[in-house]
């Protein structure tokens, strides 16, 4: 069985026949890998030219170990956690880091 790649199928991003939502998650960067904590939250967008809040409606963000990345792929590849688990996962991973 080949790894899968980090690449999704937008028009059919669905899992467990579901819609994206936000939530707390686990996600591996490849298989066997340690777990990094990831996250689905709405935010405002932000101009990439000023760097400002653009007045338009929230928007669903991911967040993969601390950095923005697409919502998307901390769905379809993400496993669901609590709150907890995930704190957790942060504070195991700042020491791995320090």
């Amino acid at each position: 069985m080949e790894k899968p790649e980090w690449q999704v199928d937008y028009e059919h991003v669905t899992q467990h026949g579901s819609i994206p939502r936000e939530g707390y998650f686990k996600i591996r960067f490849k298989r066997g890998a340690d777990w990094v904590p990831a996250r689905i939250y709405r935010r405002m967008p932000i101009d990439p030219d000023t760097g400002e809040v653009m007045e338009r409606s929230w928007m669903l963000t991911g967040e993969i170990n601390g950095e923005i990345d697409d919502f998307r792929l901390v769905w379809a590849w993400g496993r669901e956690i609590e709150k907890d688990e995930y704190e957790w996962l942060i504070a195991i991973t700042a020491l791995r880091t320090a």
